[in-house]
């Protein structure tokens, strides 16, 4: 059985980043076909130093016929890799949108991490008046 989005989000909740790259780069997995996959190795992607390939597999994703939950996923790559360029206002933006895509879907975790990815970015990503 080639490798499949089950497998992906288990490797990625238990933040095993490498080896789901490697067996992402496996002859065995097909993304091509399975939105799930591939929004799994866009994170991925976008949180292990390789931005630009995350916003590569993540910008397929945003078609309107795509799920919400999968369109709010995709909407926090595209604020993680705007955070670490320091593009802040524009991370802001994607996490709303990751937010409103979660709640369109009704996926409670999916709410709370695009939530938690708005939280951490008012917190860290923004300079203090002194």
């Amino acid at each position: 059985m080639g490798f499949n989005h089950v497998e992906a989000n288990h490797l990625f909740r238990s933040g095993d980043f490498q080896l789901l790259l490697v067996k992402a780069k496996s002859p065995s997995a097909n993304f091509s076909d399975d939105l799930h996959c591939r929004i799994v190795l866009a994170h991925t992607l976008a949180l292990t130093g390789e931005p630009q390939d995350g916003l590569e597999f993540a910008t397929i994703i945003t078609s309107p016929s795509t799920p919400s939950a999968l369109r709010s996923r995709a909407e926090v790559v595209f604020g993680i890799v705007d955070q670490a360029r320091g593009n802040v206002e524009s991370a802001q933006k994607h996490f709303q949108s990751a937010i409103r895509f979660a709640s369109e879907s009704e996926d409670a975790a999916q709410i709370a991490w695009a939530h938690l990815f708005l939280v951490r970015l008012l917190v860290e990503g923004h300079p203090t008046d002194a």
